[in-house]
């Protein structure tokens, strides 16, 4: 890793050129990630999720940005991540999206630096899919979850995450990480709540998909491998 620099000015005059560096309209009419994206049924259910997806593009946007001027790579921390997430009252617990978001935007910024591809997650290959996470057709169609059971699997999500970030990966093969997910998740006072494991093992996996692309400053060399596509 590169040495650390703080940079102040710079940033905030790139943040005010994002939208025309990069080609976007700064007002959407709707979220694609919970329109189009292939993980929009996960994002229904999990602001985590869903924050972390918001936060890695903004991540690996602004890292783009810094080594297009010329910065040197520095150590990101919760106070240097922009507060406006494009976050709406409909996407869920707001708490849980900042903390999603924040993971993700350190995420996006590390891997642009490490010259990885954009990474997307492939939700649906990952991990045999949940009747009301996936998008394929369902006999009957899949029933809405109950909020309770929602909160429950984004608390699982986060906490798995955070668990995913602390464990040290043995086998690196995605059954084997949600098998330790799962290990993990029991030892949990929340473990026997409807839902909380299910969404505990989508995060550590995302934990360990995050820390094999491009490990943090204190990290060695990264463990866990694959299944994503550049985009």
């Amino acid at each position: 890793m590169g040495s650390l620099v703080r940079v102040g000015f710079p940033i905030l005059f790139l943040s005010l050129l994002s939208p025309f560096l990069f080609g976007q309209n700064p007002s959407r009419s709707g979220d694609y990630h919970t329109l189009e994206d292939e993980g929009r049924r996960l994002y229904s259910v999990s602001a985590f999720a869903h924050g972390h997806r918001h936060g890695y593009e903004e991540g690996y946007r602004l890292a783009d940005q810094e080594i297009h001027f010329g910065l040197r790579q520095r150590e990101i921390r919760e106070r240097d991540v922009p507060g406006e997430m494009e976050y709406e009252r409909r996407f869920g617990d707001k708490r849980l999206f900042r903390r999603g978001f924040l993971h993700g935007f350190q995420a996006g910024y590390r891997d642009s630096y490490a010259n990885q591809p954009f990474r997307v997650p492939e939700w649906l290959q990952e991990v045999p899919p949940f009747a009301w996470t996936n998008d394929l057709p369902q006999a009957g169609g899949a029933p809405e979850p109950t909020k309770s059971l929602k909160r429950s699997f984004d608390d699982g999500a986060s906490q798995g995450y955070e668990s995913g970030l602390q464990t040290a990966f043995g086998d690196t093969e995605v059954s084997a990480l949600a098998r330790q997910a799962g290990e993990a998740c029991t030892a949990t006072p929340q473990s026997k709540k409807d839902g909380f494991c299910d969404g505990f093992r989508q995060g550590f996996l995302l934990a360990a998909r995050d820390r094999a692309s491009s490990p943090a400053p204190s990290e060695g060399p990264a463990v866990a491998q694959g299944g994503s596509k550049p985009h």
